[in-house]
């Protein structure tokens, strides 16, 4: 009857540790703000970076439509839309916005795991 009684405290115990989920779900929905203004950021970027390598977008549009007029097979045609500097610029300035943004990011991550959040 003796070890009943002092497994009773044992078995009363809670097994597991209390999670805030008021705390966990406020956030996720700050994380998830800064996923989208990054995103916005990003778009902002690419366009921006795109629009200062093109410099007057109307002859750009033109002498690409011409290539492409001109082209006799649509792999050929497709070539001429596609150009390695707008690329590579628009991919470093996104670059640069995740790099900006990657330490809050990882604090939100670091805070979410350290409230016990699953």
């Amino acid at each position: 009857m003796k070890r009943l009684l002092l497994l009773l405290p044992l078995l009363l115990t809670p097994a597991a540790q209390a999670i805030d989920y008021v705390k966990c779900e406020a956030i996720n929905k700050a994380y998830e703000r800064l996923e989208y203004t990054r995103s916005q950021e990003i778009k902002r970027a690419r366009s921006s970076a795109v629009d200062a390598a093109v410099g007057n977008v109307d002859e750009y549009l033109e002498q690409r439509l011409k290539c492409a007029q001109s082209a006799t097979t649509a792999e050929a045609a497709a070539q001429c839309w596609k150009d390695p500097n707008l690329d590579s610029a628009a991919d470093s300035a996104a670059a640069a916005v995740r790099a900006a943004y990657k330490p809050r990011m990882d604090k939100v991550k670091a805070d979410y795991q350290a409230a016990g959040c699953y």
